[in-house]
């Protein structure tokens, strides 16, 4: 819990987008009406660092085999640097 003076509420009209980084702690609101409240979540991370999905489970080779070469990189299929940095 953090205390209320330092919380900011970010009150949107329908149909607008939050962004913000991972950095920011966060949550929602009580969804007060009948419809589905979506949530679109987004990570990247550089080659030289592991995302936390493991996509050799997620993603099988014989799918993997039918994606180009920049999508396999994106999801990790490709070695990145050998050092941070």
């Amino acid at each position: 819990d953090y205390p209320e003076d330092e919380c900011l509420q970010a009150e949107m009209s329908r149909g607008s987008v939050l962004i913000y980084t991972g950095k920011i702690v966060h949550s929602g609101g009580a969804n007060r009406s009948d419809k589905v409240r979506r949530a679109i979540n987004v990570h990247y991370c550089v080659g030289w660092v592991r995302q936390e999905e493991n996509q050799f489970l997620s993603v099988p080779p014989e799918v993997a085999r039918t994606l180009d070469d920049d999508l396999l990189k994106l999801i990790g299929y490709q070695e990145g640097a050998w050092a941070m940095g």
